[in-house]
């Protein structure tokens, strides 16, 4: 079964969950991308790429979490955490819906933030540290454009233009831990699902 992801989108700058359909995706809101750094309590590292306003999203044994960017300026960003549950119909229907489970706090390049979200598989009681660094901010080429206030589209419009495939979206599963974004790059492997890489000037 595919993955279903949650539509998050910004209005005003405040972040706003929201789900379309079956179909969940994130809404870009400019061409500007936070390079950044996941790193798990089992030692593991993730390399990451997300386009201003969507997130990554993480997925193993003790849950499922997206972790939103926004770009505040070139030495800042600002990063908003949800658990992302899902739910079956009695039709089988994969639903979505999201906690926030921190409050959006701004992070500067080059810092480093601790998120309690994972349980230790060893150690069930215990909360597992997943520390995020954003370690740069840079802008990419990308074929669709961004929006600023996603409200002023229809719902389906949305759905049909910045749905998963069209945001560029690719995943990498590693030591039983899935992470999609826009650029990924783990141990294992690493894939680039969108834009046409950093703009030279």
């Amino acid at each position: 079964m595919r993955k279903r992801f949650l539509l998050s989108l910004i209005l005003s700058a405040v972040f706003t969950p929201q789900l379309f359909g079956q179909d969940a995706f994130t809404v870009p809101r400019s061409n500007k991308v936070i390079y950044g750094q996941l790193a798990f309590p089992d030692g593991s590292k993730v390399n990451f790429v997300t386009r201003d306003g969507m997130w990554v999203t993480v997925e193993d044994r003790t849950g499922f979490y997206g972790f939103q960017g926004i770009v505040v300026n070139e030495k800042t960003t600002n990063f908003n955490v949800h658990k992302i549950i899902r739910t079956v119909s009695p039709t089988g229907e994969v639903r979505s819906a999201t906690e926030e489970i921190f409050t959006p706090r701004d992070i500067p390049v080059g810092a480093s933030v601790r998120y309690q979200v994972e349980e230790s598989a060893r150690h069930p009681q215990k909360a597992g540290s997943v520390r995020l660094r954003p370690t740069a901010v840079g802008e990419w080429a990308f074929a669709l454009a961004p929006i600023e206030d996603p409200s002023q589209l229809p719902a389906m419009e949305l759905l049909a233009t910045y749905g998963v495939s069209g945001n560029g979206i690719c995943c990498v599963t590693c030591n039983y831990r899935t992470i999609c974004a826009n650029s990924v790059t783990t141990s294992c492997g690493s894939c680039e699902g969108g834009g046409g890489g950093a703009l030279e000037y």
